[in-house]
């Protein structure tokens, strides 16, 4: 069995971005979105740290 990381990352993170949102809608700065991303590379797959 073959494990892309690359594509789970991106389906994490993506989705991380795309709830962002729905949890503050009156949120215009991209920065909090993208935070959300990272922590759930981070909580997910345990690295990615440094960001």
């Amino acid at each position: 069995m073959k494990i892309n990381i690359g594509s789970a990352l991106n389906i994490a993170f993506t989705r991380a971005v795309r709830d962002a949102p729905a949890a503050q809608p009156d949120l215009t700065d991209p920065r909090p979105y993208l935070a959300r991303g990272r922590r759930r590379w981070r909580r997910r797959y345990g690295f990615c740290s440094r960001w």
